[in-house]
């Protein structure tokens, strides 16, 4: 009981440090903190708006636009990458760290179909001009005694502006320092791009169609339509703070995006409580299978009630939107807080640990697995209750490309094998892996560098990295074994030992 209780006080007093960082629920305006980094830059171009046409409504001219920033910022976002600055008819895209080039070319390649798509019979649909490069920035907010503006300066900069002068709308331009960065994944791919001398500019230059892009990125290029939802009257850029759904649902806010589709806080005046909704991207439930699929899996889960379990009240649709609607708890995901902290103190993790094994052994119990486990999934409340979200959810692994994630599955769900406990007993190890050390065991977004990583060592136990109890070691290192007959059969075992561990 003391032990629990020691476990208890240190993540509770780690969590509450790091809510101190949330955003507070009022938008406003902070300063971006200056940075020198190498980045990859994505530039869009919309030249639609460059010249519209006299006959154009302004307002709804303008709510095309709005409406477009939205699809970038989705197709950017959850790829960690970051708006900077909007100007005209222009939109520059960050994205640092590892795999920043393979994820600007997927956000890039989604943002070409996107915002190229007929929104109505009386659209004329004009895709933008989209180019991507890599170099030296410095990045932060200006301000000269007016409001403070976010700017990116470097000869990367430049370079983007040569670029868009030589593209053509509906391909991707690369220059070519970011074609080299990205020279292996065309070699696997088996696509081979000739290098083209730019009217304007004397350097090299890549273009690749929509299709070639979608080939290598594994974002598709098809038309958005929700196969399980045939009569759709809006789109996911419809949806803001203030917008109601289905005569049902009060839109009070945005809470983030990712690879399923948006989170928003609303209102349910079904329920007469506070809701968080999930609208799902089209192509999610696009593919009838998977969409029967997911509703199965909806179903059994809405039954489930633990602490250790976000409880899902609803899957439907709203004005041709698919949602799902679960409970709302104030708080962050485990990702935040792997955001505040480098490494978490192995007391902390212990905490952590019991309680996902907890949330684990009741999905299980129904015959569930969550096919999705990694930090963004963990819902962790002011008072360091973690709890497990979006379980069963998760798309079917493309066959390439970028996809954010990958490190936390296991070997036989990346080849999409027959999969049992042990899958997510390898994710629940690596996000373990990473509370201790700060890393995942394998770190990459590319799907065939992943595979690859699989079949080499092992990686370091984290006691080679940081003060951590022997007992947690060989915890952690059997749930990540690449063979699956090596981990614990099933998540009972991982809770019996974890209580063996010292504290």
């Amino acid at each position: 009981m003391l032990r629990e209780q020691r476990e208890k006080n240190a993540f509770q007093t780690l969590v509450s440090r790091a809510s101190r960082a949330l955003p507070e629920p009022a938008k406003s305006v902070a300063a971006a903190r200056p940075r020198a980094v190498d980045s990859t830059l994505l530039a869009i171009e919309m030249r639609r708006f460059a010249n519209p046409k006299i006959s154009y409504d302004p307002e709804e001219n303008l709510g095309r636009f709005s409406r477009d920033l939205k699809r970038i910022a989705t197709a950017a976002e959850p790829r960690q990458g970051h708006v900077e600055s909007v100007s005209g008819h222009r939109v520059l895209v960050t994205f640092d760290g590892d795999d920043a080039p393979a994820r600007a070319l997927a956000a890039a390649t989604e943002i070409v179909v996107r915002l190229g798509e007929r929104e109505s019979v009386f659209d004329e649909p004009e895709p933008p001009a989209v180019v991507l490069t890599v170099g030296a920035v410095i990045a932060g907010t200006v301000g000269g005694g007016g409001r403070p503006v976010t700017t990116v300066a470097g000869l990367a900069v430049q370079q983007l502006e040569s670029l868009l002068r030589e593209a053509t709308p509906g391909d991707v331009y690369l220059s070519k320092q970011l074609y080299s960065k990205l020279a292996e994944t065309f070699q696997r791919a088996g696509v081979e791009i000739q290098p083209q001398r730019g009217l304007l500019s004397p350097q090299p230059l890549y273009a690749l169609s929509a299709e070639v892009a979608g080939q290598l990125t594994g974002v598709s290029t098809q038309p958005q339509t929700s196969a399980g939802f045939p009569d759709e009257r809006r789109s996911l850029t419809d949806v803001e703070a203030g917008t109601v759904l289905g005569h049902r649902f009060d839109i009070l806010a945005e809470l983030g995006t990712g690879p399923m589709g948006l989170v928003f806080k609303a209102q349910d005046r079904e329920l007469n409580d506070l809701v968080t909704l999930k609208m799902l991207k089209p192509e999610v439930v696009s593919n009838a299978a998977h969409f029967d699929w997911l509703r199965t899996v909806i179903h059994q889960a809405r039954a489930l009630r633990h602490p250790n379990v976000i409880g899902i009240h609803d899957f439907g649709e709203a004005d041709g939107l698919p949602y799902i609607s679960a409970e709302f708890e104030r708080g962050m995901t485990l990702r935040f807080i792997f955001d505040q902290y480098q490494q978490l103190p192995a007391v902390a993790v212990l905490r952590l640990a019991r309680q996902l094994a907890r949330g684990l052994r009741v999905l299980h119990g129904e015959r569930l697995l969550h096919r999705a486990v990694k930090p963004e999934n963990v819902h962790v409340d002011t008072g360091g209750q973690a709890r497990w979200m979006d379980f069963g959810l998760s798309l079917p692994i493309a066959s390439g490309g970028a996809v954010t994630g990958l490190g936390y599955l296991a070997p036989e769900q990346l080849d999409s094998r027959q999969l049992d406990q042990k899958a997510d007993i390898y994710s629940l190890g690596a996000v373990l892996y990473e509370a201790l050390t700060g890393q995942t065991p394998v770190s990459s977004n590319d799907l065939d560098e992943v595979r690859r990583l699989h079949q080499g060592e092992p990686p370091p136990p984290p006691s080679s990295v940081v003060a951590t109890p022997a007992e947690l070691d060989q915890v952690v290192m059997r749930c990540i074994a690449k063979a699956p007959e090596q981990r614990y059969a099933a998540i009972d075992e991982v809770l019996d030992a974890l209580d063996s561990v010292p504290s």
